[in-house]
């Protein structure tokens, strides 16, 4: 008991001094900021910002929470016990369940873990072969994609609120019976599909990416293929509406590829950011804020901007650019 005490004991003051250290600094700014935009949208109060920050690697992840001018609310580590070390930067996820008022982290080889906005535990499911993505059931359950994948593994998995398996799609038949042009990723371990997204319709369809093979699918319940669509070059996350695909995440470059609803078309917006080394790429998170307004991440900053590339919203932090770190995994939301 004596050891275990000490333990969180340091863990406590260590936690307190980078959280004093870190909302300080001054690491985090909002750039770009349309106040008019977004008071008359009624997004200035109420949204907040969560993202996965990797900026002290030798530390660990940390989740950070932060309002729309950029103010920190918190920031917390995850517990040592619930990330591997080897796979820290590899696709970990992150989601704000409304209502249960919490946010999750998924962290690849270990699973989920629940946390309220103080980074207190309420809950954790292990889970290892997932990665990259958390989408919420109307049920309270979890559709996730596993992007490090084997042929023998769930490119898609649902689980219901307890952590049970509901239902799995493995690509393996598929891809052998329509072979397609591959994406290898040289500097990312190595994967079947690096299937990105998996996500549930309103009419109990899946839309999944199957990103080392350029290509979107979308499978019924008894996981037959109903439509395949072809992306020049891998596709991220997947955001539907109803039971259509509206929008998705893409890189080399880092682009957005939106619905447009004037004229019921697919519009591709590039995130421009200039970083040196050949490592630059990187378009995960995506969200439709509706409104023809979209919460998206690069590598360095994240952004809300409208279906014709327009910047309302830009926040930047000063340690996370580039790869290793950068922004992996962000999601928006709204708190009273």
């Amino acid at each position: 008991m004596k050891k275990i005490s000490k333990f969180l004991r340091l863990f406590v003051v260590a936690f307190l001094a980078s959280s004093w250290h870190y909302c300080n600094a001054q690491e985090i700014k909002v750039s770009i900021l349309d106040a008019e935009r977004f008071e008359n949208a009624g997004l200035l109060a109420k949204k907040k910002v969560a993202f996965v920050d990797l900026s002290e690697l030798n530390n660990g992840p940390h989740i950070v929470v932060a309002d729309i001018k950029g103010k920190v609310l918190s920031r917390f580590p995850i517990p040592p016990s619930r990330f591997a070390v080897d796979w820290i930067n590899w696709g970990p996820g992150i989601s704000f369940d409304s209502n249960r008022r919490s946010i999750w982290y998924l962290a690849p080889k270990v699973g989920l873990t629940e946390f309220d906005l103080m980074g207190n535990v309420k809950q954790t499911i292990d889970y290892p072969n997932a990665s990259h993505q958390i989408q919420h059931t109307s049920e309270g359950g979890f559709v996730l994609p596993y992007s490090w994948d084997t042929s023998e593994d769930y490119q898609l998995s649902e689980l219901d609120a307890k952590g049970n398996f509901k239902f799995g799609w493995r690509a393996a038949s598929y891809t052998n019976s329509n072979p397609f042009s591959v994406s290898v990723a040289p500097r990312q371990p190595k994967s079947f599909t690096a299937t990105t997204s998996a996500v549930k319709t309103s009419k109990g369809n899946y839309f999944l990416s199957l990103s080392q093979m350029n290509r979107i699918l979308k499978i019924n319940n008894k996981g037959e293929v109903l439509d395949s669509i072809n992306v020049s070059i891998r596709p991220h996350t997947l955001v539907v509406e109803d039971d259509d695909l509206i929008g998705y995440s893409a890189r080399d470059p880092n682009r957005i590829v939106v619905k447009n609803k004037s004229c019921n078309c697919f519009k591709e917006i590039f995130i421009e950011e200039n970083l040196p080394g050949k490592s630059r790429t990187r378009s995960l998170s995506l969200q439709s804020l509706g409104s023809g307004l979209w919460f998206s991440s690069g590598v360095d900053r994240l952004y809300i901007l409208d279906d014709q590339g327009k910047v309302f919203w830009q926040l930047q932090h000063d340690q996370l650019k580039g790869r290793p770190n950068g922004f992996h995994s962000a999601v928006i939301f709204e708190w009273p």
